[in-house]
């Protein structure tokens, strides 16, 4: 543990101490918001750098003020007491942070965007409450266990004017309010693990970090875990921290949690359809977790845990059974692999497949392997639109929309949706109208195998006895589109197949009206 000196005469800081284990003489702390020019280990030990010039400073030279007018001669203080360069020291101050805010003498909080003079005005209802609800303090992750831990914990504006204290009468049930934490917790008349796991997870549910992995590491302490830092996991850190509590406690009810998709209206109207394991992807899933009943509140002995053998009858009707269910930690639904059949193949009944020009969006469709790459179903009912063409006629065109569907017994299906292409509008248009139409029902939408007529152009026939008339000539050319599904090496998959019918092609004609003979030039 690097300490460092609060008296330091002419120089800008004074000298740092390290003492190893448990013989840190008394000292004090610093908990504090980082700025945008923090002072760190390497500004200070940079002879180049005058470090009275930076930003973060006067709350360094604050901080030592304080804890020596309170006889400290040492304090910690985390932007210059931890060499961020090696990861070595970093991860073994990350993992003993908890304990050096829980041994040390005094902490001083120090709330950079706080004037609490404002708040002291004549008619101001529940002052001290109303300033914490405006600080950055207490949206951020790493200061859950920076109040948790010291026994003392002092409160101070921007101006190092006292706000208060922890243990204060009026103070107390003011951060009680801010933090959801009870007062018993915060003045330590009952142990932390007294609270279960899911209600201190709660605490930090609506707390952020500056890096995802911070949100799992700025917890290790309030649950008396430890895990190496392994920074660029993202919320895979979340996951280990859960398994390491599971490892080191019986406390069931951190699977006391619920999902909290909010990032968009469309993932709140599919929420229920959300895949997840057993474990919470992040704290906030325990936003609305309320206080469980009773003492233990679904605490086991790990210890005692055993098979239980269902008994011969236990599978007769009314009387239950046991069933093994495997969970994943990332869950996804099973789909069927989406190919198209290739241009110049032949399928049953019909004559060659055409071949796809375009496609919309252009991220699921891998021409070079003939598949669409499958994404969520619930947030992408509508997949994809592909346009097909002819190989022998590139007036012949059909554009299709292939989608997904759920069956009563949860198995998804793949749906097509099919029509003559449109000139002048790209595949685009038709995906986009359906996707807005899906959202009304999918019950016009769940065709696997449709029939389009493409009525294409010929040569124009001028009839000379009646001048301005014309008739052209036209081909309607059957399209089939259907879904054909296919077993690859034992895993399910559909096969979109789009080919010229059997059906011998039907000349027709269209009277275009009384137009000028250039309409056709």
């Amino acid at each position: 543990m690097r300490l460092l000196k609060t008296a330091h005469g002419s120089k800008p800081l004074g000298d740092f101490v390290i003492y190893e284990g448990d013989n840190a003489p008394d000292f004090a702390i610093l908990s504090h918001t980082w700025g945008t020019e923090e002072v760190t280990l390497q500004d200070v030990h940079d002879a180049k750098k005058d470090i009275r010039l930076m930003a973060g400073y006067p709350k360094i030279t604050g901080a030592c003020l304080f804890a020596q007018r309170q006889g400290y001669d040492y304090i910690w203080i985390d932007t210059c007491c931890i060499d961020k360069t090696s990861s070595a020291e970093l991860s073994e101050a990350i993992n003993s942070m908890f304990n050096w805010y829980e041994q040390a003498s005094v902490c001083y909080v120090y709330l950079s965007d706080l004037n609490y003079s404002i708040y002291q005005q004549p008619g101001v209802s529940a002052p001290l409450e109303l300033a914490l609800r405006e600080c950055r303090w207490y949206t951020r992750g790493w200061t859950l266990q920076e109040l948790i831990a010291p026994d003392n914990v002092d409160f101070y504006d921007k101006s190092w004017h006292l706000v208060g204290s922890k243990l204060d009468e009026s103070l107390g049930p003011a951060l009680a309010n801010v933090t959801g934490i009870s007062l018993d917790i915060l003045n330590k008349t009952v142990p932390l693990e007294s609270s279960s796991v899911a209600e201190r997870m709660h605490w930090a549910s609506s707390r952020v970090t500056t890096r995802k992995e911070d949100l799992a590491y700025s917890l290790m302490g309030i649950f008396g875990v430890n895990m190496p830092l392994l920074y660029g996991e993202g919320m895979k850190a979340f996951a280990r921290l859960q398994e390491a509590i599971l490892q080191d406690t019986g406390d069931h009810s951190i699977f006391a949690w619920h999902s909290n998709y909010e990032t968009s209206t469309q993932e709140a109207a599919f929420d229920q359809h959300i895949l997840s394991g057993l474990l919470a992807p992040s704290p906030v899933e325990f936003s609305q977790f309320q206080k469980l009943s009773g003492n233990q509140y679904a605490r086991v002995r790990t210890g005692s845990v055993c098979t239980v053998i269902p008994a011969p009858d236990s599978t007769r009707p009314g009387r239950g059974s046991y069933k093994t269910v495997f969970v994943k930690r990332s869950p996804a639904y099973v789909l069927p692999d989406i190919s198209v059949l290739k241009a110049g193949w032949k399928a049953g009944g019909l004559r060659e497949a055409y071949r796809v020009v375009d496609s919309y969006p252009t991220g699921p469709w891998v021409p070079s392997l003939g598949i669409l790459r499958t994404g969520n179903p619930y947030f992408e009912p509508v997949l994809a639109g592909l346009r097909f063409e002819s190989p022998t006629n590139a007036r012949i065109q059909v554009d299709v929309v292939v989608g997904w569907r759920r069956r009563v017994d949860g198995e998804w299906k793949v749906w097509c949706h099919a029509c003559e292409t449109q000139a002048d509008l790209g595949v685009d248009v038709l995906w986009r109208d359906t996707q807005f139409a899906v959202s009304g029902g999918l019950d016009q939408f769940v065709e696997t195998d449709v029939e389009v007529t493409v009525k294409v152009g010929g040569d124009i026939e001028r009839n000379w006895s009646s001048r301005g008339f014309a008739q052209v000539k036209r081909h309607e050319v059957p399209v089939r589109v259907r879904l054909v599904e296919v077993d690859r090496l034992g895993r399910k998959g559909v096969r979109i197949e789009c080919c010229a019918s059997l059906q011998p092609h039907v000349p027709g004609y269209q009277k275009t009206g009384l137009l000028p003979w250039d309409k056709y030039d």
